[in-house]
């Protein structure tokens, strides 16, 4: 047996008589450790489910395999459910996914993704000539108004974040603090929604904000549908075009125009950006210079920088463009794959015609 075949094919019967602090001391990482720990007490331990442990030895699959599973599984709390996964991926791992990657990838699929938590928190960076940093995670509403401030009147010809650190210091030494909702994000309120929020039981509803963030109905409600200080505006969306507001003599978006935009993409097309809409420019899907008409169905919000690099030019394909599918913008790779922006998904086709954007 040559290393490799050592190394990558250790079964899971030379686990059952596991012992973890004799592995510790022999020298193995504790992290190394820790995985066969993991693959121990889901097939040897105490409550073990015999029919996946009958499974995984009749499938063969080595032990990375199966420590694979187990931290793909691993945030699933109920245990039936996570039995029930780890039955399938065994499956998964002897017909279609043979490799730790493949098989990672694989659990994406069917297993739900565990939850992102975060705390209010800051850490401060030792300075590095002259330079200090920190970072601070806040409630998602006080960060978005930091960052409209501070974006505040920046020149878009410069880098922004040189000049959102000198409106952060400035910002500090003045003592003024920062205006709620700055500038104020427009909120995406899906019709057949409105109703039940209106009679309060809005409370397990979530809206998409053009800055970014989300809210529940409830807070609507007590922040904005009750406060006479915010008016509310209207807009249209067909099924199928999106937003229904044409115009086409002038190049620039009309104002209108930019509120209907940002309500369709709240946050920059490009699916590996996190630039809020309200921070975003607006984009001519078929170039201006090459016939585009400045209508609904020709607009898309891009943040300044994959607005540069779009390929406009239809006969290019380097760097990937922006086109509209079922009302809305997505992003087509150069080889022609298209993708939409995930980060937050509280459009306005999607939260009024979910049915036919994922059909």
């Amino acid at each position: 047996m040559n290393l490799l075949t050592r190394l990558t094919q250790i079964p899971l019967e030379e686990l059952r008589d596991f012992d973890r602090e004799m592995f510790l001391a022999a020298g193995l990482s504790p992290a190394r450790v820790g995985e066969l720990a993991l693959v121990h007490s889901a097939y040897f331990g105490h409550g073990a489910s015999k029919q996946t442990t009958a499974a995984a030895h009749e499938a063969r699959l080595t032990v990375d395999l199966l420590a694979q599973i187990e931290r793909s599984i691993g945030h699933v709390k109920r245990k039936g459910e996570r039995d029930g996964y780890r039955f399938r991926l065994i499956q998964a791992a002897v017909d279609k996914a043979s490799t730790c990657a493949a098989l990672a990838r694989y659990a994406k699929t069917i297993v739900p993704q565990k939850p992102k938590t975060r705390t209010k928190s800051a850490r401060f960076i030792a300075p590095v000539n002259g330079i200090g940093g920190v970072i601070i995670m806040g409630d998602e509403h006080v960060m978005a108004d930091l960052e409209a401030y501070t974006r505040t009147g920046i020149n878009p010809d410069l880098p922004a974040g040189p000049q959102m650190a000198e409106a952060f210091e400035k910002l500090m030494r003045s003592g003024e603090g920062v205006p709620a909702a700055a500038p104020r994000p427009l909120i995406l309120v899906p019709a057949p929604h409105l109703s039940t929020i209106i009679h309060g039981h809005g409370d397990d509803i979530i809206l998409g904000l053009t800055d970014g963030t989300t809210m529940t109905g409830a807070e609507f409600v007590n922040n904005y549908l009750c406060n006479e200080e915010y008016g509310l505006e209207a807009a249209l969306f067909h099924p199928t075009e999106g937003p229904v507001n044409h115009y086409r003599e002038r190049r620039l978006a009309s104002a209108k125009q930019r509120v209907l935009a940002k309500a369709t993409q709240p946050i920059c097309t490009n699916p590996d950006c996190r630039m809020p809409a309200d921070h975003c420019e607006i984009h001519h899907v078929e170039p201006w210079r090459y016939g585009g008409e400045t209508n609904m169905n020709n607009l898309a919000v891009l943040c300044s920088y994959h607005n540069r690099v779009n390929d406009d030019d239809p006969d290019k394909h380097q760097r990937g463009r922006v086109a509209i599918q079922r009302g809305r913008p997505i992003w087509v790779s150069p080889t022609g794959y298209a993708r939409s922006n995930k980060r937050h998904p509280y459009g306005a086709m999607e939260s009024l015609y979910p049915e036919l954007i994922h059909a």
